[in-house]
């Protein structure tokens, strides 16, 4: 695996995602893994990998659908994203283990992998209170019981917040982290504060991959900013560049 950061593209037009991919791709970050569509794919569907693949210079391209259906459903959805070119693709683990076993039979023969959603980053204990009951669940027991199915269904990592780390650390399985801004002052967004990490803390906890949204593409300079993480990371050594 080459590279740790995955830059979200979310919120972008396909033009505008187009060239923040060429932009941030023409620096060769030894930092950077690629890129991730999620609202493209509803916007341009599949051809968004083509688009994204185009631009990246060989860097993956991550897909997050987060499927949730009946298996068969599923299966196909998957396949159809490994045809178009997708590297990582995610189902939500919330699904049955003969969903996530679908899955994985999506991607047959291919270099594709399957990422599971445990816990939405958003989400709160209040959240999970009105779901569960009062008491009868917590996040970090939710985010166990997901991981240990995706792991029974052979999938190859699950996507957690960096809060979520710890009580996964233990499982043979890669550990993909959402929700990481470059420090914890910023404003209040739409994502839960208390699960948030730097990119340092949650390459410590135990993230394999981290995904990085608006600190990067949103930055008055996003390829410094793309390298100043992989720095402070180790991944690259300080190097000069125009934004």
């Amino acid at each position: 695996m080459s590279g740790k950061i995955i830059v979200a593209l979310d919120g972008m037009d396909p033009r505008a995602a187009k060239a923040m991919a060429e932009r941030l791709s023409s620096i060769e970050s030894p930092a950077l893994w690629g890129f991730k569509g999620n609202d493209l794919l509803l916007e341009i569907g599949s051809s968004m990998v083509g688009l994204l693949k185009s631009e990246s210079k060989g860097l993956g391209v991550f897909v997050d659908p987060k499927l949730h259906d009946i298996p068969k459903t599923v299966e196909n959805s998957v396949n159809k994203l490994v045809m178009a070119g997708a590297d990582l693709i995610t189902v939500h683990a919330a699904g049955t283990i003969e969903m996530l076993k679908a899955a994985v039979r999506g991607t047959e023969d291919t270099d594709a992998l399957i990422l599971g959603v445990t816990v939405l980053t958003n989400e709160t204990q209040a959240d999970l209170d009105r779901e569960y009951g009062v008491g009868n669940m917590t996040i970090a027991r939710l985010v166990r019981l997901r991981a240990e199915k995706a792991v029974e269904a052979g999938l190859w990592g699950i996507v957690c917040a960096p809060a979520d780390l710890s009580v996964v650390s233990d499982l043979p399985i890669r550990k993909v982290s959402p929700n990481i801004r470059l420090d914890k002052s910023g404003t209040p967004d739409d994502q839960n504060r208390d699960r948030q990490a730097t990119p340092e803390e949650a390459i410590e906890l135990g993230a394999d991959l981290i995904v990085i949204g608006r600190p990067i593409t949103k930055s008055d300079a996003p390829a410094l900013t793309l390298r100043a993480i992989g720095q402070r990371l180790g991944l690259e050594a300080p190097l000069r560049d125009s934004g």
